[in-house]
């Protein structure tokens, strides 16, 4: 099967008859696309490692949550998200260090609240 994205790339003048779906797949495909070259470009910027992101999907099944609660760890600074166009991305790296914290059998509030403090100099929060 022939994408969208294909079609594009070959140049050829070609007339379709698209889906929702198919239309709904390109823009994905656009999306991701255009993520990994910001990704790259901002590394780059920065001379480090690119950073990888996690779409709400994937972080939510890796912690068995639901969108919800992302949100609300986004909103007391557990989780924060970045926005690529409309999609709420998540930075691989601070899911992995919540996983870590919790297999050290340490909660995701008090994760937060060991970050909090030590980014406050050591006082409580």
């Amino acid at each position: 099967m022939v994408d969208i994205l294909s079609l594009v790339d070959s140049g050829g003048q070609v007339k379709l008859e698209v889906t929702a779906g198919d239309l709904r797949h390109f823009a994905q495909m656009l999306i991701e696309q255009t993520r990994k070259e910001w990704e790259k470009e901002r590394a780059l910027a920065r001379n480090e490692e690119p950073e990888e992101f996690l779409t709400t999907d994937e972080v939510c099944k890796i912690f068995n949550v639901c969108p919800a609660t992302l949100w609300l760890w986004h909103r007391n600074g557990y989780l924060r998200h970045v926005k690529f166009g409309s999609k709420n991305m998540y930075p691989a790296s601070a899911v992995k260090a919540i996983t870590h914290a919790r297999s050290l059998n340490v909660s995701v509030s008090g994760y937060c609240k060991q970050n909090a403090t030590r980014q406050k100099g050591g006082a409580a929060v």
